[in-house]
C-alpha cells in the first residue's frame, strides 16, 4: 500500500506587504501601506495548517531560518522559516522577500507569522 499526502490547491497568501516610502504604523496580518524596506510575508493555506497541527501535538519546538541573498536583479534576500515534520523531514513554513539587510524585516517576519497563525 502507498502512502500519498494530497496536496490543496496552490493557493498563496499574501501575509504582509509593505512598500518604500512611508512609515509602518501597526502589525496586521494581510496588508499594510507603506513602509521601508519593501517586505513580503507569503505563506501557503497548508503551510498554516502545518503550524497549527504540529503546535497542538507539541512537536514545533525547533524552528530554523534560512537566508539566500540576490534572488533577483535588485540582489534581494529570501528568507525561510523551516520546520520537522513528524518524519524528520524539513518543512517550509512560510517565506520573506526583502529588500534589506538588517534585523527588522526579520523581526516582522516572525512577528507576522506568528500572530497570523492559528
Amino acid at each position: 500500500m502507498v502512502c500519498q499526502r494530497k496536496r490543496p490547491p496552490p493557493v498563496l497568501l499574501l501575509l504582509f506587504c509593505v512598500t518604500a516610502g512611508a512609515q509602518k504604523k501597526d502589525l496586521k496580518c494581510f496588508s499594510m501601506e507603506g513602509c521601508s524596506p519593501f517586505i513580503a510575508v507569503l505563506q501557503q493555506p497548508w503551510q498554516r495548517q502545518f503550524i497549527s497541527d504540529m503546535a497542538a501535538k507539541n512537536q514545533l519546538d525547533i524552528v530554523c531560518l534560512d537566508a539566500t541573498g540576490q534572488v533577483n536583479q535588485y540582489r534581494w534576500l529570501l528568507y525561510a522559516i523551516v520546520a520537522a515534520d513528524e518524519f524528520g523531514e524539513a518543512v517550509p513554513l512560510a517565506y520573506m522577500i526583502t529588500s534589506s539587510e538588517s534585523h527588522e524585516p526579520i523581526v516582522t517576519f516572525l512577528e507576522v507569522v506568528k500572530g497570523c497563525s492559528p
